[in-house]
C-alpha cells in the first residue's frame, strides 16, 4: 500500500512538474500580445476564485485571490509603454481604477466592486484576444 501511495505521489508530482514546464515554455515563447492575454486570463482566473470564495464567505481564500489579482494588475501597469501616447495614459488610468476597486472589494468584501472589475477585465480580455488572433499587436 505504501509503495502504491508513493508511486501515485511521484506521478502527481511529475504531472505538476510537466504542467509547470509547459507554462514556463508558453511564457518564454509568447509574443508581447500573448503575454498580455495570459495576464488577463490569470487575472480572470483569480477574480473567479475570489468571487467563489466570497459567495462561500471564505474571506481568507478571497483575500489571497484578490491579492494575486492585484499583483497581476501591477504587472499590467508596469508593462505599459507610456511613449505610446494617449491610449497608454488612458489604459494606465483604467488599470489604476480597477486596482482601487480590487482594494475595496478586498477590504470590504464588496461583491459589486469585484463584479465591476470582472466585467471590465472580461471586455479587455476579449478585445485583446481579437487583437492577438488578428495579428495586429
Amino acid at each position: 500500500m505504501i509503495a502504491q501511495s508513493s508511486a501515485i505521489h511521484r506521478q502527481v508530482s511529475n504531472s505538476a512538474g510537466y504542467y509547470e514546464a509547459y507554462r514556463r515554455a508558453q511564457v518564454e515563447t509568447a509574443t508581447a500580445g500573448e503575454l498580455v492575454l495570459l495576464l488577463y486570463s490569470g487575472l480572470l482566473r483569480f477574480l473567479g476564485q475570489a468571487r467563489s470564495a466570497l459567495d462561500r464567505r471564505d474571506r481568507d481564500t478571497a483575500h489571497n485571490a484578490l491579492l494575486r489579482a492585484q499583483a497581476i494588475l501591477c504587472e499590467l501597469m508596469a508593462g505599459i509603454d507610456m511613449e505610446k501616447g494617449e491610449l497608454a495614459r488612458l489604459l494606465l488610468g483604467l488599470y489604476a481604477y480597477l486596482y482601487r476597486r480590487l482594494i475595496e472589494a478586498n477590504c470590504h468584501q464588496d461583491l459589486s466592486a469585484l463584479e465591476e472589475v470582472q466585467a471590465a477585465v472580461s471586455a479587455l480580455h476579449e478585445t485583446w484576444r481579437q487583437v492577438v488572433e488578428g495579428g495586429t499587436q
